[in-house]
């Protein structure tokens, strides 16, 4: 396959890191380690509260 499938990029707020991190690992169905999330998100693995 080849093509553009870039439409647009836009920098994601901190607060919602959490929500885009999964989305995108569940939308690839990849598994998603704790040290991922950290080196990807910037953000502690502690998601907790924000998820609540």
């Amino acid at each position: 396959m080849e093509g553009r499938y870039l439409e647009r990029q836009h920098d994601v707020e901190a607060a919602d890191k959490p929500f885009e991190f999964f989305m995108n690992r569940f939308r690839l169905l990849e598994a998603a380690p704790r040290s991922e999330f950290s080196r990807y998100t910037g953000l502690e693995e502690h998601v907790n509260p924000a998820a609540n």
